[in-house]
């Protein structure tokens, strides 16, 4: 909480100079100056001295204490390592087959980020001993480095409601691959690679990955849930932000999100997210299948628009944001462009190759 915030009704968080306008339009002595405040200019150099005033407001009576500095967030050094390993992949798995090409990729950007986390993790103060090392890198797929490594004297264990339905999960994800894609599949090649490529969501993050963040809970490990029931969202923000594959969102969130919003403002730091996620997702998705470029970055701009949107007076004046009005625009949002996201190229080309290479069809 380095600045002051304000919470409108039914709004979204204001913060810096943006807050005290927002509370100086409510004082008819002190409009103009909100007015005033709100130029271009002006307002430019009204966050800067705001944002200055905030970091050195206990140094204004000639003294202060200077806490030690945290070297949160990422370093300059971290685009040379990431570089390093992706330059290794690519020249190690470039002529292999797509789905191999891809599984290589995403498990290459997801040790970069937990090695991120894991530094986060230990600039924040916590003991990373090397038993719960072994267990990071090699046994828990999710990135919340500070839930993970933190020692708590008990850790809720797991009801057995929610073994059955991760269970249930894992069945329904293996039936959709071997089951159902391989009786779509002389019908009709792309629906045929979507609902295999539904199972393997299903499969892996809904089912396997539930499994093992009730293992590791059960043994005393703080690990929540990759997917946190996503359909339970009311908004794009919530769906994103908390509830779908917190494995990015989180260290996203710390990582990018918080120091870009401290600095540049909320919606440069929302529109930089959407845009990283994008550019990993071409990474990912169109690069092994060789072919839909653009159409996942479009998928994630749109997402990036839909959440400020949310937060827009419009947005807020259709009732977006909470309710069912929320939960429809979330879902129309989400769900009816995901053809950029999964474009056919990828199915064709990555999707299908797997299903036969792993004998599904």
């Amino acid at each position: 909480m380095a600045e002051m915030w304000v919470l409108p009704p039914g709004g979204h968080p204001i913060n810096g100079v943006g807050a005290w306008i927002e509370l100086m339009r409510c004082v008819w002595w002190l409009w103009p100056l909100a007015v005033f405040l709100l130029l271009p200019g002006i307002n430019r150099i009204g966050q800067v001295t705001y944002r200055w005033l905030a970091r050195n407001r206990y140094c204004i009576a000639g003294r202060c204490e200077v806490p030690p500095r945290r070297k949160n967030g990422l370093h300059p050094s971290d685009l040379l390592v990431l570089t390093v390993l992706l330059t290794t992949a690519l020249a190690i798995a470039w002529t292999w087959p797509g789905w191999v090409f891809m599984w290589t990729l995403g498990v290459t950007l997801g040790q970069f980020g937990k090695w991120l986390m894991w530094r986060d993790a230990r600039d924040a103060g916590l003991t990373t001993s090397t038993k719960l090392n072994l267990v990071w890198f090699l046994l828990w797929p999710g990135l919340d480095g500070r839930a993970f490594f933190a020692r708590k004297t008990t850790v809720p264990r797991p009801a057995l409601p929610e073994w059955l339905a991760a269970c249930l999960k894992l069945a329904l994800g293996t039936t959709c691959i071997w089951l159902i894609a391989p009786l779509a599949l002389p019908h009709n090649q792309i629906a045929a690679g979507w609902v295999a490529m539904i199972g393997i969501v299903f499969c892996l993050h809904f089912g396997i990955f539930h499994l093992l963040s009730l293992t590791w809970r059960a043994a005393g490990i703080i690990t929540h849930p990759i997917m946190n029931r996503p359909l339970a969202a009311t908004s794009a923000a919530e769906f994103w932000g908390k509830r779908w594959n917190t494995a990015f969102s989180i260290p996203a969130r710390r990582l990018l999100f918080n120091p870009l919003a401290r600095r540049q403002g909320i919606t440069f730091a929302n529109l930089a997210v959407f845009g990283a996620s994008g550019l990993l997702h071409e990474l990912v998705i169109s690069l092994p299948a060789g072919a839909g470029f653009g159409l996942p970055t479009a998928y994630f701009a749109l997402q990036g628009a839909a959440v400020l949107f949310e937060h827009s007076k419009p947005g807020r004046a259709l009732g977006l944001g909470h309710n069912w009005r929320g939960w429809i625009f979330m879902f129309v949002i989400t769900a009816a462009p995901v053809f950029w996201l999964f474009h056919p190229p990828f199915i064709r080309n990555v999707i299908l190759p797997m299903l036969q290479a792993i004998g599904a069809t």
